[in-house]
């Protein structure tokens, strides 16, 4: 039996990708933001094999333009950095409503302070530590926080990832 409407028309494809299928179908963009090469180059590797459109910038200045300039689908910031720290660029682009609900990962090598609780006041996706942290947590905490709000299921986040 043939339902009403079967098969899909043009309209019902063009309703089904509001945004095109360019959009529906690209990489997720991952800006990267830490000083230190040693740690957003293999991570660049890894997330670049791992399927994401990955790009690494040195400061929080750098980080600004490259949000302003091509919005990210989510951030992994370092906090200690030259030039514009983390926590600065969080409360920055928190500033913008553009970029309110940009989901940002702190991967930093501080487990507490002042830095910390900036970015928790900053709601970051999740904060990772850089001593303890594999790349496959890293994975996980960008998968979970490009995951629409509604999908995501109290108590179920990654190990190794620190809800806030």
């Amino acid at each position: 039996m043939v339902q009403p409407g079967y098969p899909p028309g043009r309209q019902d494809f063009v309703a089904a990708f509001p945004h095109g299928l360019t959009y529906a179908f690209r990489m997720s963009r991952v800006l990267v933001v830490d000083d230190a090469p040693d740690t957003s180059e293999p991570l660049q590797r890894f997330l670049a094999k791992s399927g994401y459109e990955v790009r690494c910038v040195a400061n929080g200045r750098e980080a600004m333009e490259a949000v302003l300039n091509d919005l990210p689908d989510v951030v992994v910031l370092d906090l200690l950095m030259p030039v514009m720290d983390g926590s600065t660029f969080l409360e920055v682009i928190r500033s913008y409503l553009r970029l309110q609900r940009t989901p940002v990962i702190v991967l930093t090598a501080l487990a507490d302070g002042p830095l910390i609780k900036r970015a928790r006041a900053a709601k970051v996706s999740a904060i990772l530590l850089k001593t303890k942290a594999t790349y496959e947590d890293i994975k996980r905490a960008i998968e979970a926080a490009l995951q629409p709000p509604h999908t995501m299921i109290a108590g179920s986040y990654p190990a190794g990832i620190q809800p806030l």
